[in-house]
């Protein structure tokens, strides 16, 4: 499919994890910032 052998779907596969993990982690920084942002802290220094 598509011309993808097995690792290269496994390479893709991780991404797609990694990729939600990272997206997951972002969405709870968002929620701890919120605090910060109130106190006047900047969301640059994640």
């Amino acid at each position: 499919m598509f011309g993808l052998n097995k690792s290269q779907w496994m390479v893709v596969g991780v991404t797609v994890v990694i990729v939600l993990v990272v997206m997951a982690v972002i969405a709870n920084v968002d929620a701890l910032e919120k605090p910060r942002k109130s106190l006047g802290l900047d969301k640059g220094l994640i």
